[in-house]
């Protein structure tokens, strides 16, 4: 699965955006989050999740090929508990004026993020939404080893 194509005009953020969702459930997204969505072209998002604990804001588009994608899978039951899941919790939503995206209410009760901070990552085909505690848990994960972790991938090419 290819990742989302860059931009003409914008480079595809890079790093964590730390925010808060508003009182209405709305997420901002930053200025480069907005500005690479706009270079694609993306207003329309599907808002969900398909594993339970982080977020994930899918262009319109980049969904309909993750549903095609499920839908071709041969092992149809795991891919239609993936479906059921984001269908379940998930809802459609799209860029509003001030650069917000609505997370429906379900969604934002099942990740524990509702007047919580939150953190956006863009992802592959996707922006990741990570709650609070579940950004510090993968925090501390990746800072157990780094050295070690590091010198496994230099040996694999990493410089």
């Amino acid at each position: 699965m290819e990742d989302l194509a860059k931009p003409a005009s914008a480079d595809r953020p890079r790093g964590v955006c730390h925010t808060k969702l508003d009182e209405k459930g709305r997420i901002k997204l930053s200025s480069d989050i907005q500005r690479y969505l706009a270079a694609l072209g993306e207003t329309k998002f599907f808002v969900t999740t398909l594993e339970g604990h982080i977020g994930r804001i899918y262009p319109i588009s980049a969904w309909a090929e993750q549903e095609d994608f499920l839908n071709r899978d041969p092992e149809a039951d795991l891919a239609e508990r993936i479906l059921f899941i984001a269908h379940d919790l998930g809802a459609d939503s799209e860029l509003d004026s001030q650069g917000r995206v609505l997370v429906p209410s379900d969604l934002r009760r099942h990740l524990s993020i509702e007047n919580q901070p939150v953190h956006l990552q863009v992802y592959r085909k996707h922006i990741r939404i990570y709650s609070d505690e579940n950004y510090q848990s993968m925090r501390n994960k990746a800072f157990e080893n780094p050295e070690e972790t590091v010198r496994v991938f230099e040996k694999k090419g990493l410089q």
